[in-house]
């Protein structure tokens, strides 16, 4: 059955890149588990590895840069983000707009959690 473009679903993925291995392997398995499926993943991404404060505060305006409201749910895989307070205000934002939210590795309120415990 073909879909067009409009039927597909479409996940906002908000990510902080803490280690090369960790987000390549992540994007690798999001990638498998949605090959047969009509999902779009779109990624905004950084690199929160810079001691830079005022650079990395620039560099996690991105997350700015997404409208919720063409999304059907978010996933999010931002553990090492240095603003926790940024990122916890685009998920009540996203909450807000009754979003569905999926939150790997860092348990945020009112999101899912997927990841262990045993750090």
């Amino acid at each position: 059955m073909l879909v067009g473009p409009e039927m597909r679903k479409k996940i906002l993925m908000l990510c902080s890149v803490w280690h090369e291995d960790y987000i390549d392997c992540l994007l690798k398995g999001i990638r498998k588990r949605i090959a047969d499926e009509e999902v779009e993943v779109h990624v905004f991404m950084v690199y929160d590895a810079l001691s830079d404060s005022e650079f990395l505060m620039k560099e996690q305006e991105i997350f700015e840069l997404a409208d919720v409201s063409n999304y059907d749910g978010v996933l999010v895989a931002v553990n090492s983000v240095g603003n926790v307070g940024l990122v916890e205000e685009k998920l009540r934002e996203y909450r807000k707009s009754g979003k569905k939210i999926l939150s790997i590795d860092q348990k945020y309120e009112g999101a899912s959690f997927a990841g262990i415990d045993n750090y």
